[in-house]
């Protein structure tokens, strides 16, 4: 081909080589590298009030295309051509380095600007991704939360970890759309220590197809996320119950490309188009799990540390109309199921002696009511959070949470009332609280209940006041002789307290910087922290607040070579592209490059992820 036929940078996807001019893609790849570099978000690409809300309530919103429909067609066209169809050519997390184009769908301004209302300033993308394809005569999957890649970690009913669902192409209900129930995001059957010992006992999955109860109706309701064309993107709570829908119809492939994000900060301030601190009532509040207390809660939280305490908000009487022994024993409500060998959160199986670990004792049987599974869910939240809207109450919900949770029962309470006393406003937290659960974190019966304390206190440091920072910043050492070899033996809780070390480096009067340096020798010893993901984001946490510490960076470099952890490298790597942000130009480029286009030598199709 002659000289002049090499112009543009070629076409990469053409087995002529990159001096073709002459096919389709080549005149596509040329209208992708002509597409403008993204620039700054203005308020119009922010959410507004109302789409926080609605977040907040729904756990749902659906995103426009911002690229014509000759861009979602080549990102269809390419899942097709690489075969993400079929298991053995779909390559999992890496499929992003042979699609690097979707860098325009997620740095596009509306997407942009709706993920950094919902998780702040300085968000990250994880280093998982997939390619679910719904092919001809697929069977509707069942009701799930999923895990995180890493493994079964707690869920979140702050706005911390969010997913994004891409559609190259319309969707329609014949093609098996997602799925979603709506407002569902704060109900579980289990919490994730029930998970990993209850799914290492069981033996059977509940299969796709198979018959397995659907969650109740009071967890909101069923919804198909149907687009109206191409391009359209689903953002949804990280926890929100959903599931693929049955593709009925007799030759067409519907592809969704899966993203996860993470909060890296504490909300200070509102990050969206923010106008008034009230709650609106909206008419699709009838049609959700009844848990104003909840969304009230999560709304104050995203306001953050420096917003008016009580700025606008609603004042009511959540203990109205029920006395403290009906919400005890409502806060303690369970199921009979538990969970089966699949990699996410279902509904599970029927109870069974010789199949879960956690059959408890006949003496400590939990309660089982007779409903469908789950359906006493909601009103075990609201108990929670009903109590923790006074003094007495909430000494019930500490107490519950030092116990840990012994059976079914046991388990349920204690995860109520870890989310409600983790959302607490910051004038409700007080020194002897602090004490309570630190004394909890040293010398807890159970990792339950240390794993719980260790939460709560990361959470407490969001907001701190008075005497309470003081008695926080007191309790550092705790959390650092935790995770030092003769300290905390359970890997999961000292994951919860590298997160709670996380939090309080930004604290002020915390040395941030030193605790950085800490953690990035914790994420060093392999023996000592497996859970090294958790501590990337910890990373990413403090870094937030301060610059990294000097000689950091090289090894940060050197854990970025390490085959110890996928997930733990990605995040590095995003740590190192941030602090190269205002330095060397050349090198911000390169890190960029290889955030959209690394390929990770740990996956591959018999390990996607």
């Amino acid at each position: 081909m002659s000289e002049a036929g090499v112009v543009g940078g070629g076409c990469p996807r053409c087995a002529r080589g990159r001096g073709c001019t002459e096919c389709a893609h080549r005149t596509v790849w040329d209208r992708i590298h002509a597409l403008p570099p993204p620039g700054d978000l203005t308020d119009d690409d922010l959410l507004s009030d109302e789409q926080v809300q609605a977040f907040i309530r729904d756990g749902v919103l659906l995103l426009p295309p911002e690229l014509g429909d000759w861009f979602h067609d080549h990102i269809h066209q390419r899942c097709g051509e690489l075969d993400l169809d079929k298991p053995e050519h779909n390559v999992g997390n890496n499929f992003l380095a042979q699609i690097p184009e979707m860098e325009h769908v997620l740095r596009g301004p509306k997407v942009r600007g709706a993920l950094q209302s919902l998780l702040g300033n300085g968000y990250v993308m994880d280093g998982h991704r997939f390619c679910h394809p719904s092919g001809p005569g697929r069977v509707p999957q069942q009701w799930h939360k999923d895990a995180t890649a890493s493994g079964y970690t707690r869920r979140l009913f702050k706005v911390g970890r969010a997913m994004l669902m891409y559609y190259p192409q319309k969707v329609i209900r014949e093609h098996g759309p997602t799925g979603v129930i709506e407002g569902s995001q704060y109900c579980s059957m289990h919490d994730h220590l029930e998970m990993l010992s209850g799914s290492a006992a069981a033996t059977e999955v509940c299969d796709d197809g198979r018959v397995v109860p659907d969650p109740p109706p009071e967890w909101g309701a069923q919804r198909a996320l149907t687009t109206p064309g191409p391009g359209w993107c689903a953002l949804i709570h990280f926890d929100l119950w959903h599931q693929g829908m049955g593709n009925t119809t007799p030759d067409y492939c519907r592809f969704m490309l899966k993203f996860q994000f993470y909060r890296t900060a504490v909300p200070r301030a509102p990050s969206w188009r923010h106008t008034a601190a009230v709650w609106r009532p909206h008419e699709a509040h009838g049609q959700r799990p009844p848990l104003l207390p909840v969304w009230l809660a999560v709304w104050r939280w995203m306001l953050g540390a420096d917003a008016v305490e009580g700025a606008d908000a609603p004042v009511v009487d959540w203990t109205a109309g029920a006395t403290t022994r009906a919400q005890v024993d409502t806060l303690h409500a369970t199921h009979s199921r538990v969970p089966c060998l699949a990699n996410h959160e279902c509904v599970g199986l029927e109870r069974r002696a010789a199949q879960s670990m956690l059959q408890p004792p006949a003496a400590k049987m939990a309660r089982v009511d007779s409903g469908p599974p789950g359906h006493n869910e909601v009103a075990g939240v609201l108990a929670a959070f009903r109590l923790a809207e006074s003094d007495a109450g909430r000494q019930i919900l500490i107490n519950v949470v030092s116990k840990g949770g012994v059976g079914s029962a046991g388990c349920a309470a204690a995860r109520r009332a870890t989310d409600a006393l983790a959302l607490l406003p910051p004038r409700s937290v007080t020194q002897a609280a602090v004490a309570q659960m630190s004394a909890v974190l040293r010398k807890g019966a159970t990792s339950r209940s240390r794993l719980h304390a260790a939460y709560i206190l990361g959470e407490w440091a969001t907001a701190p006041v008075g005497e309470v920072r003081e008695a926080l910043l007191g309790g550092l050492p705790t959390l650092v002789e935790a995770l030092r070899p003769t300290g905390e033996p359970d890997g999961r809780v000292r994951e919860a307290v590298v997160g709670a070390i996380g939090i309080h480096g930004t604290l002020p009067g915390s040395d941030g910087p030193a605790l950085l340096a800490a953690v990035v020798d914790m994420l060093e010893a392999e023996p000592l922290l497996p859970a090294q993901p958790a501590i990337a984001l910890a990373l990413l946490h403090i870094q937030s607040e301060c610059p990294l510490p000097e000689g950091i960076f090289p090894r940060c470099i050197a854990l970025l070579g390490s085959r110890k952890d996928r997930y733990a490298g990605s995040l590095v790597l995003e740590l190192l592209q941030r602090d190269a942000a205002a330095g060397d130009p050349k090198l911000r480029a390169l890190l960029n490059c290889l955030m959209w286009q690394r390929w990770c030598p740990l996956t591959d199709t018999k390990s996607p992820y």
